[in-house]
């Protein structure tokens, strides 16, 4: 909220609202408690105009600092948690590849096979794995 607020500088207070209207039921609580704990302001768009608007306050931009660091800290956090988790490297898959080609092997192509559902359901279960072995090796 308080980064929304941040973000439109702009909008008249009184149409503010609008900007989180679809979920505004469950964010209203959030903003009064905001508003009563100080981090932001109603002021004037224009000095001397009717039109007024939400301000953050010292105290609010501090507050987007502290939560800004802290998802920064479980950030980081994260990603040590993912450096340390080994994935399935593409040779796993290849070596698997290789395995299955061994025992589903068709003759060379210059051979007529008569059984093209064979060859239908091999070249699809090959596709298949190809596919795989190309999604581990982009997630490696």
């Amino acid at each position: 909220m308080l980064i929304t607020i941040s973000q439109n500088k702009k909008v008249p207070a009184i149409n503010f609202r609008h900007l989180v209207e679809h979920k505004w039921k469950s964010y209203s609580v959030q903003f009064n408690e905001l508003e009563s704990e100080g981090l932001f302001k109603i002021s004037d768009l224009v000095p001397g105009t009717q039109i007024s608007i939400f301000e953050l306050t010292a105290k609010g931009k501090m507050r987007i600092t502290e939560l800004l660091e802290k998802r920064e800290h479980e950030i980081d956090l994260h990603l040590i948690q993912l450096k340390q988790i080994k994935p399935q490297s593409f040779y796993g898959w290849k070596s698997i590849l290789d395995q299955i080609s061994a025992h589903i092997h068709l003759p060379p192509h210059k051979l007529k096979i008569p059984n093209t559902a064979l060859k239908f359901d091999y070249n699809r279960i090959k596709s298949w794995l190809h596919v795989k072995c190309n999604k581990e090796a982009a997630r490696g």
